[in-house]
């Protein structure tokens, strides 16, 4: 259910930043999915 969520919000991100900052952002927002659930 959460994954739905990010993938929306993911999205909306995408649709309102350019590519390299979405890459960026990307990469931060799975380093911290990543970095809590090995936690």
């Amino acid at each position: 259910m959460a994954a739905k969520f990010y993938r929306r919000t993911v999205r909306k991100i995408i649709k309102q930043l350019s590519t390299e900052n979405t890459l960026r952002l990307t990469v931060l927002i799975t380093s911290i999915l990543y970095g809590n659930g090995e936690n």
